[in-house]
């Protein structure tokens, strides 16, 4: 990641912040108390979802994944983030797993038809199996119309990934893109196969 988008994020944060105090100064000028606990509940989940990124062992894919919330947040964008993995043993480095997220993330997002109204939502699982480490991406607000040219977007990307044996599948189900990725593990077991 270039240190530009990451100041970029830093001052996005560092404006949230500001807007939130002043929202909540704003209630409390109101005098509205039970605003002030609603909104304070809301803010809350948004940064505790923010907060799983720290899990990762690898900082480069905690950085992309906030990285991926400042996109979404630029298209209208809730994430929903399953952390059940830490990528504590990938094959791939850190700098090449955070490329390729990042890549999945500005793919994505280039490929999204115009705003549409009212919250979507991109969810984004990191799950883990004795073989590799799969991350999903799905969102049920977004349709592809042109399958072909969206796949070719990721190609970079699977490329990239299948240097360290790992690989990048788009599974579309009525229209709508499942992109996952798969990353080896460094130990080495059975002929484990990943549930479908």
């Amino acid at each position: 990641m270039h240190f530009a988008k990451l100041l970029e994020i830093i001052q996005l944060q560092r404006h949230d912040f500001l807007n939130h105090l002043q929202v909540i100064s704003g209630f409390q000028q109101l005098n509205k108390p039970d605003r002030i606990q609603e909104y304070i509940k809301q803010v809350s989940v948004e940064v505790a979802e923010m907060s799983k990124t720290t899990r990762f062992k690898m900082p480069e894919v905690t950085a992309a994944v906030l990285a991926g919330f400042y996109e979404a947040s630029k298209h209208e964008f809730k994430i929903a983030l399953t952390v059940n993995s830490t990528l504590g043993d990938c094959e791939v480095p850190g700098s090449v797993a955070g490329s390729v997220l990042e890549s999945v993330f500005n793919c994505f997002f280039a490929n999204m038809s115009s705003p549409a109204t009212g919250e979507r939502c991109l969810k984004i699982k990191f799950a883990e199996y004795e073989n590799e480490y799969s991350i999903s991406f799905i969102s049920h607000d977004f349709c592809i119309n042109d399958q072909e040219a969206f796949r070719k977007s990721f190609e970079p990307a699977n490329e990239l990934l299948n240097e360290y044996g790992g690989q990048l599948n788009i599974i579309f189900s009525r229209g709508i893109p499942e992109i996952i990725l798969g990353f080896p593990r460094k130990t080495t077991g059975s002929d484990y196969k990943r549930p479908v």
